[in-house]
């Protein structure tokens, strides 16, 4: 890494900057994007904070980082017939599982998932040995702080990755970093863009109802009150309304919650905006929770988060939608920066190797032992398989005779028996 201050003559934040040469790639500017959701005057991507401590957030991004995690990254190396078959020793699949010194795959990858899904980046700093430059090491970058660095006048698209970090701006070169974008921002065409941008108020909404639930129990179950004499001639003075409300908050909350009030003159209690069952918080959260649960590639069932439609019986249905919308889409993007930038890396020629993602030990993703032997026996009556593939789908030994098809044995059954066939 190189350190830098200031902008060393590049653009950095000032969106626009590239229009004049970047038209056909958007050109939208160095730094981070910024807009408004549509038809809203309120910076809710400011009111919705780190959205991965949204609760609801944070369980869907882990259940997709940690399945990620559970799918070894294998290089395969394309044979002499045309079919793959796994390359050993070639250094890039064994970077990948190494990660770096200080922590492991696993971790890297949650941190990874996270990034991608809550910003539509994700960026990996490469290690390199001090002889021949090769990739020796993986580290995660806080992709909160980086930035895309490149000249004004727009001539090259990129030079440079700024990190800031310990209050140091560090000028990483772009060719030892790795970006998993998710897309392209178009106010920034630099970056990717979370879908998660677009459900941001419903994000809010689920923190405030989150919020707004705790300070109720808080304060036991009391909305916030306004105390007046009952007699609308008499006043309350300063040292007597400090010291009822002092008395009444006593007796509401914590401990003292519940305990009978005793007060030395007549006075009137209303309460201040809505009780929870007024404003349904039972049902507002189950509204925004399965739009943000959508946007990351999930659903309430998958979680045992609460649902209208939640049944036992599309549990199963629920989980294998998720690892199609949520987890087989992180792995794509996983693959194709990697066959770009690290095959490249170890020499490995893209028409001769590919990487590939091992699905084979997925309980999640394996056919219904009942629904794959209905599939074989379809495919068997239909014509499309023989006898001796449909046994192999089951399990079974190949019989003898069995390189037949069905329309062959039935029309030897119905010989066999006098029929005849017209």
């Amino acid at each position: 890494m190189t350190s830098g201050n200031g902008n060393g003559g590049y653009a950095f934040g000032d969106n626009g900057a590239n229009l004049k040469i970047y038209t056909g790639m958007g050109g939208g500017g160095g730094g981070r994007s910024f807009a408004l959701l549509p038809g809203a005057k309120h910076d809710w991507e400011l009111e919705a904070g780190r959205l991965y401590l949204n609760d609801v957030v944070s369980i869907a991004c882990n259940w997709i980082a940690e399945k990620v995690n559970l799918c070894p990254l294998v290089v395969e190396e394309r044979q002499g017939d045309g079919t793959w078959a796994p390359a050993y020793d070639t250094g890039l699949a064994e970077l990948w599982v190494k990660s770096n010194d200080n922590y492991d795959s696993f971790t890297r990858d949650l941190a990874m998932a996270l990034s991608v899904i809550t910003s539509g980046n994700a960026f990996l700093y490469i290690e390199r040995d001090a002889f021949a430059g090769l990739p020796i090491g993986l580290h995660w970058l806080d992709e909160r702080y980086v930035f895309p660095l490149y000249p004004p006048t727009g001539e090259r698209y990129l030079d440079y990755w700024r990190y800031m970090v310990n209050g140091r701006m560090l000028n990483i070169p772009k060719e030892d970093v790795l970006h998993f974008r998710w897309g392209i921002d178009p106010l920034n065409t630099r970056l990717g863009l979370s879908k998660l941008k677009a459900v941001l108020r419903q994000i809010c909404l689920l923190n405030e109802a989150a919020g707004y639930s705790v300070s109720i129990l808080k304060n036991g179950g009391v909305p916030g009150l306004i105390i007046t004499p009952e007699d609308s001639n008499d006043e309350l003075l300063d040292d007597e309304g400090g010291e009822i409300e002092s008395q009444v908050n006593r007796m509401t909350r914590g401990d003292n919650r519940g305990r009978t009030i005793s007060l030395n003159r007549r006075i009137k209690i209303d309460t201040i905006g809505f009780s929870p069952e007024q404003m349904a918080l039972d049902k507002l959260p189950n509204g925004a929770m399965p739009m943000v649960l959508a946007a990351i590639g999930t659903s309430p069932e998958v979680h045992g988060l609460p649902s209208a439609t939640k049944t036992y019986d599309n549990f199963g249905v629920a989980i294998q939608a998720a690892w199609r919308s949520g987890v087989l889409p992180i792995l794509g993007l996983i693959r194709s920066t990697i066959s770009r930038r690290l095959m490249p890396e170890f020499g490995l020629d893209p028409r001769k190797y590919r990487v590939v993602h091992d699905l084979s030990q997925i309980p999640d993703l394996a056919e219904n032992l009942n629904d794959r032997h209905k599939r074989a026996r379809d495919n068997f009556t239909s014509g499309g398989i023989s006898l001796n593939e449909f046994r192999a789908e089951l399990g079974k030994a190949p019989d003898p005779f069995g390189d037949r098809y069905f329309w062959e044995i039935t029309a030897q059954q119905a010989n066999q028996a006098g029929v005849g066939i017209v």
